[in-house]
């Protein structure tokens, strides 16, 4: 089973990976000739940063950013008005992420799956 995944693992990223590369390296150039001089970052499928480099070599890894980014989102806004419990819920065309998250000193967080809804 470990083969399988990583054998599909592996075609995912041959097949998405030179139109991410060619998207990512277009956008690193543009912002830089409009004066952009920071590091660029991708969100990623688990909420944290990617670097350019490491977009380009797994872009895969870009899969769920969407949803999740939307969830970190409502946390952070939901911490900002000074709510201690969210759930929140991001959908799209495709995807859709639900996250329960207590915002007390441990900052945990725990993912809703449809079983649980």
């Amino acid at each position: 089973m470990v083969r399988i995944r990583a054998h599909l693992d592996r075609r995912r990223q041959r097949y998405v990976g030179p139109q991410v590369t060619t998207y990512i390296r277009r956008l690193e150039h543009d912002l830089a000739a409009k004066g952009f001089t920071s590091s660029l970052y991708m969100m990623g499928s688990n909420g944290g940063l990617m670097s350019v480099e490491r977009t380009c070599r797994q872009p895969v890894a870009l899969v769920e950013s969407g949803p999740i980014g939307g969830c970190i989102g409502a946390g952070a806004y939901a911490e900002a008005l000074g709510f201690k419990n969210v759930i929140a819920f991001d959908m799209g065309g495709t995807r859709r992420n639900a996250r329960w998250s207590r915002m007390a000193a441990s900052r945990s967080s725990r993912p809703i799956t449809p079983a649980a809804m």
